[in-house]
């Protein structure tokens, strides 16, 4: 950390297109009450839970827009779960199991 407000990472090469990797990043502070985030790409996280899966909320203060001028992302909510209960879940389906 170099003050309140700034970090420093280092990488131990070059990275392409490291100004896209920061796109989905999330800095939570440890010390607010709200538990805010500041988020620079187009998803926040919403809600998790260890080893099941993580819920991405649109972020509403995220700033780019397509060419008609419509805000970007178009979906609402992305639900990304484990790959441990994703093949599980993927079986079952295959199986005759939707629910």
């Amino acid at each position: 950390m170099l003050s309140a407000d700034s970090i420093a990472i280092t990488f131990p090469s070059p990275i392409a297109a490291l100004n896209r990797q920061f796109d989905q990043v999330a800095i939570l502070s440890a010390h607010s009450p709200r538990k805010e985030m500041a988020v620079l790409g187009p998803f926040m996280v919403a809600e998790h839970k260890a080893g099941a899966y993580v819920l991405l909320q649109r972020n509403p203060n995220y700033w780019k827009h397509d060419e008609q001028g419509k805000r970007l992302p178009y979906l609402d909510s992305v639900r990304s779960i484990s790959s441990r209960i994703a093949t599980s879940s993927c079986c079952a389906f295959g199986a005759g199991n939707s629910t």
